[in-house]
């Protein structure tokens, strides 16, 4: 009797594009974190000696500015919006740094202001209202980043979660662009009034250089990027058609219909509540432009929008109003929603 052995050819390892992607938010978070070390080492270098209270406190002062300062540019950095970040990252975890960041630099920022004050408060021998009152009025830029210190706090305030859920999407969007004003109040009197940068070129072009790169990218990535696509595919709403209390029908208007290949179009239903049941359910990583997105944001699955990629989407906010470019994370985070993909 014989037997015949057949031996399956050797398959070649498949090679994964994401295998690579692990690395990339602890080499991200590694290079913050030197960031943040290299902002300490500013100060050391440029502190000879610290002796007594009052040199303490400010010494501790000048450290929480320091970071607070290189902490609200990597804020904003996270969420420009950068398509490398996005992708090889996900908005979903940016969001949740951004978020956590941001609650350390406000800590930051109010332990840099009351511990100048009172440091130097101890070293005029005066009170902390007259060394208030000094500081603001008669130190350089320093009136300007009091309104920002001020911008700030309002900004933490309507970014609480608590707050957050009892304004509509569209207040708290516009109200968290109050960000960007408080950076630019505040960013004069660092190079102003910081010990670590008057009379030192070098860490001034460095500080310049940061605030100019990311300012670059918020401004590509966050602000012409949504304008261009907004002029391509120039959306607007109709009206919007209520059909019961808890569903509405809004049809879109764009100069040129869009064209699909023969044998991909698709009748989608006429509510969201049968668009979430609608093709096939895709998880957030695997999303791609022209994937539907159904979201809960009424408890009902009231609200639909359309994925454009790099974790935006386009959704009809009201009648007459053109249709918004936004990010799901943020305000929409909050919410459980579906991904859908029907071509």
């Amino acid at each position: 009797m014989s037997t015949t052995q057949t031996v399956a050819p050797a398959r070649r390892p498949e090679r994964h594009r994401l295998a690579g992607r692990p690395a990339v938010p602890f080499l991200v978070q590694l290079g913050i974190w030197s960031g943040a070390a290299g902002v300490l080492a500013l100060w050391w270098t440029n502190t000879a000696s610290v002796a007594g209270t009052a040199g303490w406190l400010t010494g501790a002062g000048r450290i929480t500015g320091l970071l607070a300062g290189y902490a609200c540019a990597v804020l904003l950095l996270l969420m420009a919006r950068v398509p490398l970040l996005d992708h090889r990252i996900g908005t979903d975890r940016l969001a949740r740094w951004h978020a956590l960041g941001g609650r350390w630099t406000i800590s930051l920022i109010l332990a840099h202001t009351l511990l100048i004050i009172w440091g130097y408060a101890l070293a005029a021998h005066t009170d902390v209202v007259s060394q208030t009152s000094t500081l603001v009025l008669h130190y350089p830029d320093l009136l300007k980043g009091s309104l920002g210190f001020l911008v700030f706090l309002a900004t933490a305030v309507f970014s609480a979660r608590a707050a957050r859920r009892r304004m509509s999407y569209e207040t708290w969007h516009y109200l968290h662009f109050a960000t960007y004003l408080a950076v630019f109040l505040a960013f004069g009197h660092q190079l102003s009034d910081g010990a670590d940068f008057v009379g030192n070129p070098p860490a001034q072009i460095a500080w310049y250089g940061l605030y100019l790169g990311v300012a670059a990218l918020v401004a590509w990535y966050r602000f012409a990027v949504p304008v261009k696509r907004g002029f391509r595919h120039r959306l607007r709403v109709a009206a919007v058609h209520r059909v019961v209390k808890t569903r509405s029908h809004v049809p879109l208007t764009r100069p040129h219909a869009l064209r699909l290949p023969q044998g991909r179009r698709h009748h989608l239903p006429r509510t969201s509540q049968q668009m979430r049941h609608s093709g096939t359910h895709v998880e957030r990583g695997g999303m791609k432009p022209g994937d539907l997105i159904v979201i809960n944001n009424d408890g009902n699955w009231g609200h639909v929008g359309l994925y454009v990629g790099n974790n935006t989407m386009i959704h009809a906010p009201r009648p007459g109003k053109t249709v918004a470019t936004t990010s799901l994370a943020g305000y929409w985070e909050k919410y459980d929603w579906d991904a859908r993909r029907i071509l």
